[in-house]
């Protein structure tokens, strides 16, 4: 089926809509919002094709990107430019989404589904430090509980993605370093055996001592490295950090402080994940909790 065939109805559909409220100074954008989800659902019908169910979703996205480029061209708000750029995202369009998200957040700087959507972004693009920055803006701006544990979850990998480069980097760094004072070693020994050849031994001797000290001086720092990985069980549910503040609620459930608290906040007076009733005053310090992260650093 043609394309021109496919959008030919939404089309003059969406020209009658603009029509009828072209003089009124107020137009019905709810109206127009929910007529072009209803393209949407259309379109996607349309290009619907039985055998190839492995295009579904990229065609669901295709019909998306053209049924948000129209309602764009009636009404550019922040809303379309963030559905759109989500389009984009899940078909791969990586540099489009980014335009997007950034187009909206020129319209309003405050909303969080663009700033997400450039998060996973530079995610894919493992920019981990960019990531983590939009990620955290953008969980500070949500109220939905669904999407803040999207975003929370987001911005775990890319912590743990950054802390992984970070260790990487520092692993190369002090493998490069034990290289170059190996060398130094080696040129000291070769210079003291030359200038006392009857003393080789001995010089030999202390040479292979230093060397095995360091061998384990680096040894040690990197098992340091690999052991200081923190157990999920001293990281808040919420923010999936390290724990400063551990509180524990009725529930039973231990928080930080700072999140749980946000969380009430913000959200609603409830438990996040036993959703029983609570409240700031009901949060008891959990010292057991508090002292095995003392004891772990």
């Amino acid at each position: 089926m043609k394309l021109t065939r496919i959008l030919s109805a939404p089309v003059r559909l969406v020209r009658r809509t603009l029509r009828r409220y072209r003089n009124n100074d107020v137009p019905d954008y709810d109206y127009i919002d929910r007529i072009l989800y209803e393209m949407c659902d259309e379109m996607m019908a349309a290009n619907q094709d039985k055998n190839e169910k492995a295009n579904d979703r990229g065609k669901a996205c295709y019909a998306q990107k053209i049924t948000f480029s129209i309602a764009i061209l009636g009404n550019p708000i922040p809303k379309y430019f963030s559905n759109r750029a989500m389009a984009y995202y899940m078909n791969g369009d990586l540099t489009l989404s980014e335009n997007d998200c950034r187009q909206a957040l020129e319209l309003s700087n405050a909303e969080p589904k663009p700033l997400y959507f450039l998060g996973l972004i530079s995610l894919k693009r493992n920019k981990y430090k960019e990531a983590i920055s939009f990620l955290t803006k953008a969980s500070g701006l949500t109220t939905k509980p669904s999407d803040l544990s999207q975003m929370y979850s987001a911005l775990s990998e890319a912590r743990l993605a950054a802390t992984q480069e970070e260790d990487l980097i520092r692993s190369e760094m002090e493998s490069n370093l034990q290289i170059y004072i190996e060398s130094l070693l080696a040129k000291d020994k070769d210079e003291k055996v030359a200038a006392n050849p009857t003393d080789s031994e001995a010089i030999i001797e202390r040479h292979d001592k230093s060397r095995c000290l360091l061998n384990e001086i680096f040894s040690n720092s990197e098992n340091k490295r690999r052991s200081r990985v923190v157990p999920d069980y001293l990281c808040g549910k919420l923010n999936l950090e390290l724990m400063k503040d551990p509180v524990i609620t009725p529930s039973g459930i231990t928080y930080d402080r700072d999140e749980v608290t946000m969380h009430l906040r913000r959200i609603g007076h409830f438990d996040p994940i036993s959703r029983e009733p609570l409240n700031e005053s009901s949060l008891i310090p959990n010292l057991a909790v508090k002292e095995v992260i003392e004891e772990f650093f």
